[in-house]
């Protein structure tokens, strides 16, 4: 989720390091090895674009609970399937965070797997996603 300004850009994210915060997205220019893509869901309207970003607000200064996760990625693997996964209140980290934001408008929420949180590939895969332009870093 990203709010603008004509000075800079602001990104909600969840990191395992400072929970969910906001950052400059200059941030992930000096970061990335490679070109940061920006993309839009252009069937959502501004009440939508609204009301997914006061939901992801919502929950702004919870840290990332690190221990479902690497539950949850150990649980992907076929030999130890059988590991339990245990519940969480802290759930969302990363791609996951888009994927909670957007249950706020249910009918165009992203799509999520079943058995796991969701991951990048999920969401750019989502048929409502659509790739505006890549920034380039560096």
């Amino acid at each position: 989720m990203v709010a603008g300004r004509s000075d800079s850009i602001l990104v909600l994210e969840s990191t395992i390091e400072h929970g969910v915060s906001v950052e400059d997205a200059g941030y992930y220019l000096n970061l990335s090895d490679g070109p940061v893509v920006l993309a839009r869901r252009p069937a959502l309207t501004l009440d939508m674009y609204r009301a997914i970003r006061n939901r992801m607000l919502a929950v702004l200064g919870e840290q990332y609970d690190w221990k479902q996760e690497v539950e949850e990625a150990i649980s992907r693997f076929p030999f130890l399937h059988s590991l339990p996964v245990r519940p969480t209140t802290n759930e969302e980290y990363c791609s996951g965070y888009q994927w909670y934001g957007s249950l706020a408008v249910p009918q165009f929420a992203l799509q999520h797997p079943e058995t796991c949180s969701p991951t990048p590939e999920d969401n750019w895969t989502d048929p409502s996603v659509v790739p505006v332009c890549a920034l380039m870093g560096g």
